[in-house]
């Protein structure tokens, strides 16, 4: 079967969206994404090995004792060693 570029090119993006994470409306949504059952062995390590790609959130604790999420940590410690 014979089908052009663009029906291949529309044939890509469809299975890419079906094997990819919904995008999160906000940052601490996300990290329900990588928490979740589904996404997490995907999302959170690299090449499917015990060696983490998402270290966590980054969390500042106010002055007030209440925590404010800041941002997510993505680094391959096994590699910065």
């Amino acid at each position: 079967m014979d089908i052009g570029r663009p029906a291949a090119i529309r044939a890509i993006a469809r299975a890419r969206r079906r094997i990819s994470p919904p995008v999160p409306d906000s940052l601490s949504n996300w990290l329900n994404i990588l928490s979740s059952i589904e996404w997490s062995q995907r999302l959170m390590y690299v090449n499917g090995a015990l060696d983490q790609f998402c270290q966590g959130p980054l969390e500042v604790l106010r002055d007030d004792g209440t925590v404010r999420f800041v941002d997510i940590a993505f680094t391959n410690v096994a590699f910065l060693q």
